[in-house]
């Protein structure tokens, strides 16, 4: 809304676009695109999660990480 009432007076389009109808439908329009553009941006969150988590069922098994005491590897017990 801040466009339309930033318009100077000198403005030819400021008598229309400063009724109070305009106005409304102007406000009307950029909620509905600030609703859009919410959706649009949720989506996008939600498709990437989703390709994440495909992304992390694609991927091979982490190997198994290493026991806290290096005896029970194989190579604690060469290093020992």
């Amino acid at each position: 809304s801040g466009f339309w009432w930033g318009l100077g007076k000198s403005d030819p389009l400021a008598r229309v676009t400063r009724s109070p109808v305009s106005a409304a439908l102007a406000h009307r329009r950029e909620q509905e695109a600030m609703a859009h553009a919410i959706q649009a941006s949720l989506r996008a969150e939600r498709l990437a999660r989703e390709a994440a988590a495909a992304a992390a069922a694609a991927a091979p098994a982490p190997a198994p990480a290493p026991a806290a005491s290096g005896a029970s590897s194989p190579l604690g017990e060469l290093m020992d």
